[in-house]
């Protein structure tokens, strides 16, 4: 079951390089270096996380896009819902 932007939420896309995974933390965080300064990161439930493990190419180095969502009337600094993840 596909539920890709099942709310009508805008999706914001996140392209880049994996430079630091924190697997001793719940939840576990992961941090990309892309387009901005300080670089974006993400944080996955260990569900989460072993999910896209099985995929082979969650690790440091791998190139991936991530697609986040908030509803546009939420503008608090509050974190994103991730959608989904795409290995490149």
């Amino acid at each position: 079951m596909n539920f890709k932007n099942f709310l009508n939420l805008p999706e914001i896309e996140k392209e880049g390089v994996i430079k630091k995974i924190e697997r001793n933390k719940n939840p576990i965080s992961i941090k990309i270096d892309d387009s901005t300064v300080e670089g974006t990161e993400v944080f996955l439930s260990p569900s989460e996380y072993r999910r896209y493990k099985k995929t082979g190419r969650l690790e440091i180095g791998s190139k991936v896009k991530i697609y986040l969502q908030k509803h546009p009337l939420d503008q608090g600094k509050g974190p994103f819902q991730i959608s989904r993840v795409k290995f490149i």
